[in-house]
């Protein structure tokens, strides 16, 4: 409907979520990539296909058809979070979609951009510029001390406090194989040097101080 309103205007973002969003409601983070999958695969086939049936793993639906028709066709531009695991990236390869990569680490930001790049070409596309959205932190104000003073708060507010919210109690450090969010080898595409820094430490971002936000601003 939105996309019909707008004429074509729709971008559409699929992220596989948080520990929080699975533990609200009982559902096992080890099922979480496959319950991505399958939700990606029932709305795609919603906006293609007039009428269609599902039976899958978690969900079963019978001669589904959405009215109105998406606008764009085949369907609305998707976007896929990219946070470091090969899973996803290769999940946003093989539907030639876009990617928004989130991820504090140069290298490894450089890392995903060249597996992204190989995994398109092994499905017959090309990288595009028009396919990465590099999600950063800014704030505009009349000079770097003021936009420090104004922004600091709020920046130390989401990392120590709502990134965190219903995950792990301070000082317990997340550990996302085993409780199955990614597989073993999810970031064995990274090079040696990056490794360390491919998951993200959720620890670090939560005992972060106005010093650090300082470092990093003055840091570039």
């Amino acid at each position: 409907m939105a996309d019909c309103l707008s004429r074509g205007r729709i971008m559409a973002g699929f992220a596989r979520g948080v520990p929080r969003e699975y533990k609200v409601y009982d559902v096992p983070m080890a099922e979480s990539r496959a319950r991505f999958d399958e939700a990606l695969a029932v709305v795609l086939k919603a906006w293609t296909e007039g009428t269609f049936t599902h039976t899958g793993q978690f969900w079963k639906f019978k001669d589904i058809s959405i009215w109105p028709r998406p606008f764009q066709a085949p369907h609305p531009p998707v976007w896929i979070p990219f946070t470091g695991s090969k899973e996803t990236i290769e999940c946003a390869a093989a539907g030639n979609f876009g990617a928004a990569i989130h991820h504090p680490h140069r290298g490894v930001v450089l890392d995903m951009i060249a597996h992204f790049a190989e995994r398109l070409a092994h499905h017959g596309h090309r990288i595009s510029p028009d396919q990465i959205c590099m999600m950063t932190d800014a704030w505009v104000a009349e000079s770097g001390a003021q936009a420090l003073e104004e922004y600091a708060p709020y920046f130390l507010y989401f990392n120590n406090v709502l990134w965190h919210h219903g995950g792990n109690p301070p000082g317990q450090r997340a550990n996302p194989v085993a409780s199955g969010y990614v597989a073993s080898s999810s970031h064995d595409y990274v090079r040696p040097e990056n490794q360390g820094e491919a998951v993200i430490d959720r620890e670090k971002a939560r005992a972060l101080d106005r010093a650090d936000v300082a470092a990093e601003v003055a840091s570039g």
